[in-house]
């Protein structure tokens, strides 16, 4: 005879498993990883990664949705190397800090170039691939093609 408490426990082990296999971060696959990457943040500018397959980047940041929609001029655009360091985490070199410490609600008055470590591509079941530049405050790049 199978008792609640067995059952519970035996439930709470299979969720787990699901929910680990799901949210668990994978190795980056390349093919999945090169795209368009984009990141709006609450005052509205849009921030735009372009991944090549050469391990380069090109970073964008446009005033507004209206302008990364119509490819207006960038308020601001950089160009560096990505680099996988091991499993899914990433380091871009020459990175536009547009942000302080990586706090989207904090746009600095001057932004500058720095090498980002600490990102990682995320690929969760059923959705788009992301990277995560600091997750905590949802600075999240998702892929849009």
């Amino acid at each position: 005879m199978i008792k609640t408490g067995q059952v519970n426990f035996g439930f709470t082990v299979l969720l787990n498993f699901l929910l680990i296999s799901c949210w668990e971060s994978k190795e980056i696959q390349i093919d999945e990883f090169i795209g368009t990457y984009a990141f709006t943040y609450p005052s509205g500018e849009v921030e735009v990664l372009l991944i090549n397959h050469d391990s380069t980047y090109r970073k964008d940041i446009y005033l507004t949705s209206v302008d990364f929609q119509e490819e207006a001029v960038p308020k601001y655009s950089s160009k560096g190397r990505w680099l996988i360091v091991r499993k899914n985490e990433l380091e871009f070199d020459n990175w536009l800090m547009y942000s302080s410490l990586r706090n989207p609600h904090s746009i600095l008055s001057e932004p500058f170039c720095a090498t980002m470590l600490n990102t990682y591509w995320i690929k969760r079941y059923g959705r788009n691939p992301e990277i995560l530049i600091f997750d905590e405050t949802d600075y999240v790049f998702k892929k849009i093609n």
